[in-house]
């Protein structure tokens, strides 16, 4: 959860892993199904000791709401964060109805930087993205969540509401 991180004493540095929340799923609407939503960016850094601060800010990226039944735009995920080192940016919510798909949440400040994928389009139903922690949700006749970290919900088909997206987090080892 969010919050402040502590260095421990005889901590030697730490490898960290941030990766944002996933955007929730597009909403249908009659045969207009929605598009899934794209998962949260992801990046990777170790930090030696002497250059953490004795605490560091912890945000950890909440996940996209769902798009409603009748087209309604899926919310986007939430940015993760660890002190100034590390950002990364949440997946952009499914479009509704006929809209397409937004773009995966992005990644600076790592050693690893890497994009969120973006969620699936509309036809045969929008997969919610997967992440590098998460699995997407499916959108069949009735959606399927999405489980783990930073993944996409998965889109409405018909007049369904799509699915909600993971939240984020942010790991840190600790090493001695």
């Amino acid at each position: 959860s969010s919050g402040t991180w502590t260095k421990p004493t005889g901590c030697t540095g730490v490898v960290v892993e941030v990766l944002g929340g996933g955007g929730g799923g597009g909403g249908g609407s009659g045969a207009d199904q929605g598009t899934g939503g794209s998962a949260g960016g992801y990046c990777r850094k170790y930090i030696a000791t002497a250059s953490l601060g004795a605490t560091e800010t912890v945000t950890v990226g909440a996940a996209g709401s769902a798009g409603s039944s009748g087209s309604g735009n899926g919310g986007n995920g939430g940015q993760s964060v660890f002190g100034s080192f590390c950002t990364a940016g949440g997946g952009a919510g499914g479009g509704g109805g006929l809209a397409g798909p937004g773009s995966g949440g992005t990644a600076t400040g790592g050693d690893i930087n890497i994009a969120g994928q973006q969620g699936g389009f509309r036809i045969g139903g929008g997969k919610g993205a997967d992440s590098p922690l998460g699995t997407g949700g499916t959108a069949n006749d009735v959606p399927t969540g999405s489980s783990g970290y930073g993944s996409g919900g998965a889109a409405g088909n018909g007049n369904r509401a799509g699915i909600i997206g993971q939240a984020g987090i942010v790991i840190v080892w600790e090493l001695a």
